[in-house]
């Protein structure tokens, strides 16, 4: 005997549908993370700290809206590097 409703009255056909969509999302995803974790060990070995850029650098140390000086985020990443 098919069931025509199951889970309190939700149409089987319904449900089973819901299910594939989800599992093509979750594919997807999957796919998305492992192309970014691909990367990842080309980004880590061109990376370097003298590199980057600070937000404080780039705004002359200075609070872009307010003009009130701001510390050095660098030094701060430094002294925690060491």
């Amino acid at each position: 005997v098919l069931y025509e409703h199951i889970f309190g009255g939700i149409p089987i056909w319904l449900t089973m549908s819901s299910w594939a969509v989800l599992s093509v999302l979750v594919a997807i995803a999957f796919q998305f993370v492992a192309k970014e974790l691909s990367s990842l060990p080309s980004q880590l070995s061109e990376f370097s700290v003298e590199k980057t850029q600070c937000f404080c650098c780039r705004n002359a140390h200075a609070n872009p809206l307010t003009g009130e000086a701001m510390p050095c985020d660098r030094s701060l990443v430094y002294e925690d590097l060491k």
